[in-house]
């Protein structure tokens, strides 16, 4: 069988047109959504995939904000939903949870004894000199996945815990959909799994305006981390956990990182609470997590992990 120099031209050049043109679409990207919920507030979610995997992205994006409208919905301040039952709630009174909010419930339950109170989600009850009215009144029930107080007058505030329960919702969601690559940012909570298209993660920290913050006004680089950002701006009501009163703010920012965005808000509401010594004392005493504050006249002031962190330069928090 004769084969033609030009034969093999024509089928040398399709070759070289089909793999080029395979590698073109084999290309990584950004596929990036924003949705707003129904308290105005928003949330982006970034996943980075193949370009020929467009459709199954975007359809793995609708499925994580689904994930975090659910747990919005439920426990969200919106008149009669769980969480207008729970704090409208009598002594002894179950309101029955989702399986997803009892599993946020649960964790800030019991991060709020790690935390020893600092971090409460009961904060806004009523204050007794005789029974605190703390998370130590708030049982959960496991088999009929309820939630009920033992004491009168009990209330949650769940803005923080809520956001990054949302957020970390829609981190698993991504991981079961098969992406390994994302982040997810909302309101002062973000979480951050794999790496960016050809680096890992960037979040910027700081406001350079202030000459003693400076320097740490760049980008940091994370995988597998997560961030939650308390400021003046953002804070809210905040409820001091200890003397039920409004948290009159001796911290400018509140930076904190951990393995989870629950984790890492649990920590950023206790850290901000606290005068800027104490709070940075305070997170030196949890080293599975990491952060920095600065005080009303912009010092800032670092955790020791944190430090450490910076000369790596890369902030990977396994769980």
């Amino acid at each position: 069988m004769r084969i033609s120099f030009r034969s093999l031209s024509v089928v040398f050049f399709l070759s070289l047109f089909f793999l080029s043109t395979s590698s073109f679409a084999a290309e990584k990207r950004q596929f990036v959504e924003t949705v707003q919920f129904q308290n105005g507030q928003s949330a982006e979610i970034t996943v980075v995939a193949f370009d020929n995997e467009e459709a199954s992205s975007k359809v793995a994006l609708q499925r994580a904000f689904s994930a975090m409208t659910r747990l919005d919905t439920e426990l969200g301040e919106y008149e009669n939903n769980t969480l207008w039952k729970l704090n409208h709630a009598g002594k002894k009174t179950s309101v029955s949870l989702s399986p997803e909010a009892f599993s946020l419930l649960k964790q800030a339950v019991n991060l709020s004894k790690v935390t020893d109170g600092w971090f409460d989600i009961a904060a806004p009850s009523a204050y007794s000199a005789f029974s605190q009215r703390d998370y130590r009144r708030i049982k959960l029930n496991e088999n009929t996945s309820s939630l009920s107080f033992t004491k009168s007058k009990m209330k949650l505030d769940l803005s923080w815990i809520l956001k990054a329960g949302m957020v970390d919702a829609a981190i698993a969601s991504l991981q079961q959909s098969g992406f390994a690559n994302a982040q997810v940012e909302y309101a002062g909570v973000s979480r951050h799994i794999g790496n960016d298209i050809y680096t890992p993660w960037s979040i910027t920290l700081g406001q350079g305006k202030e000459k003693e913050f400076a320097y740490h006004a760049n980008q940091y680089k994370l995988s597998s981390a997560a961030v939650t950002h308390i400021d003046q701006a953002n804070a809210g009501n905040l409820i001091d956990a200890k003397n039920k009163k409004v948290v009159v703010p001796q911290i400018k920012n509140a930076f904190v990182i951990a393995n989870s965005a629950v984790n890492a808000t649990a920590f950023a509401v206790a850290a901000y609470s606290l005068e800027p010594l104490t709070s940075i004392r305070y997170i030196n005493k949890h080293p599975a997590v990491h952060g920095f504050v600065t005080d009303l006249e912009g010092n800032l002031l670092t955790s020791e992990s944190f430090a450490e962190k910076i000369k790596k330069q890369l902030y990977t928090e396994n769980k």
